[in-house]
């Protein structure tokens, strides 16, 4: 399946704004309508929210393959990586991974999770140590190029 390449932000804003509860389709029609006042009751601190209305306007099939969850990030600092790990997959850190410096280790997601994941995440970061646990996979998420060292 062909994932859209996506900038962190406009994915951390559809992922907060689903986290709220809304739908894909409440979300499309937000954005549709330029609702800024439903945007920034999902914002939650967020900033200018204009910026993803405007980007929606110039290439809604992007963000429509976002809000769809067909998506890949472009880049990952790790406080990014660990954000959008909290709300796409709600995992914690120290609850549900453990921060090692350049490995978030000891991840542990449903098998459809791990595929996502797999999927989505940006290409400065790599998966390791891969281990089915029943319907599980437990793994380790590297900076790219770290591997060997």
């Amino acid at each position: 399946m062909e994932r859209t390449k996506i900038p962190l932000n406009y994915a951390i804003m559809i992922e907060q704004i689903r986290n709220q509860g809304y739908f894909n389709r409440e979300i499309l029609k937000a954005l549709q309508k330029r609702d800024k006042i439903f945007l920034a009751n999902c914002g939650r601190g967020m900033p200018d929210w204009d910026t993803l209305i405007n980007y929606y306007q110039s290439n809604p099939q992007k963000i429509e393959q976002v809000i769809a969850g067909k998506y890949e990030i472009v880049f990952f600092t790790k406080g990014t990586l660990k954000k959008w790990l909290r709300l796409k997959f709600h995992l914690a850190e120290r609850i549900d991974y453990m921060d090692a410096g350049i490995i978030l280790m000891n991840i542990l997601l449903p098998n459809e999770d791990f595929i996502l994941l797999k999927n989505m995440l940006a290409k400065n970061w790599e998966i390791s140590n891969i281990e089915k646990v029943d319907n599980q996979v437990k793994f380790n998420i590297v900076l790219a190029n770290k591997l060997e060292q």
